[in-house]
């Protein structure tokens, strides 16, 4: 939801909170979601042991640390050079 609120001009999709909800809630609907379990946090730090970041890299590195742990292969985004540092343990396909 970060990314559909924030401003056109930085790196966003400018839409009203009320419509990210939205979205949101419809694609809740449709989706699974994946628990953040010890596990997860357990191989975030190894994931963060071997491919060091910050700020954002972290946030990648917990998404891929989740797929990891729930046997999730592929991530399908727009933004696939966020995840190439991975492309060791996940495959990376352009939306």
């Amino acid at each position: 939801m970060f990314v559909a609120t924030r401003p056109v001009g930085a790196n966003g999709l400018g839409l009203a909170q009320s419509d990210a909800l939205t979205n949101v809630r419809i694609l809740g609907g449709r989706l699974s979601l994946l628990a953040e379990t010890e596990k997860v946090h357990e191989r975030l730090l190894m994931l963060l042991d071997s491919t060091p970041g910050t700020c954002k890299q972290v946030h990648d590195a917990n998404v891929v640390a989740t797929m990891l742990v729930h046997g999730i292969e592929t991530i399908v985004t727009i933004n696939t050079g966020d995840f190439a540092r991975y492309s060791e343990h996940i495959s990376v396909v352009q939306l």
